[in-house]
């Protein structure tokens, strides 16, 4: 409804990625070192990913109203 073209989501989603598994793996401050939750992190951004993707193809109409 904005008008972001999926390409836009996709890199935002990956800049999101990077910077999760940059912070789990060498930033420890206030964090202890696991790469489960990164995996976590990176299942969370790819499930959002697929339902913005899907509502963007699928389930967003102009209101003709308006």
């Amino acid at each position: 409804m904005l008008g972001l073209k999926i390409s836009q989501i996709t890199g935002f989603g990956l800049v999101i990625i990077l910077a999760n598994f940059i912070y789990e793996l060498w930033i420890p401050i206030l964090n202890t070192r696991d790469i489960v939750d990164a995996y976590y992190g990176t299942a969370g951004v790819t499930s959002a990913y697929i339902f913005l993707f899907l509502v963007k193809q699928f389930g967003l109409k102009a209101n003709a109203l308006l």
